[in-house]
């Protein structure tokens, strides 16, 4: 098998470019990759500052501590607010009776002096 020279040197040639293209492509990618990956080091170190506290315990059992403590407190209001409703249905209900008693009061009174004989 005899291959022309000509052929054989642009086969070589073409190769060589598409190697050279891949190989360009290649360093563009991993240039590209290592700002990514800079900039994924820079967010965690930024996300480290900030959830790293001056103490011994775990910013995660803090936060589960600081919601036991929160669901406690709702507890802690939604019955005392339940007991403030009941008092607030009493103290109505204690004014409306006043307000009968004071009406029965009066209509005793006029009964009272209706009966009585005026006094000189």
């Amino acid at each position: 098998m005899n291959i022309d020279p000509t052929v054989l040197v642009a086969c070589i040639t073409g190769f060589c470019t598409i190697i050279a293209a891949l190989v360009g492509r290649n360093e563009m990618n991993q240039r590209q990759l290592r700002r990514q990956l800079h900039s994924v080091a820079v967010d965690a170190r930024t996300a480290r500052e900030q959830v790293t506290n001056e103490h011994e315990t775990n910013l995660r059992d803090d936060f589960d501590r600081l919601e036991a403590k929160v669901d406690s407190v709702t507890t802690t209001v939604d019955s005392v607010s339940r007991r403030v409703n009941t008092m607030h249905d009493q103290v109505v209900a204690l004014n409306e009776s006043d307000i009968k008693a004071e009406a029965e009061h009066g209509a005793l009174w006029r009964a009272i002096r209706q009966v009585l004989p005026p006094s000189s």
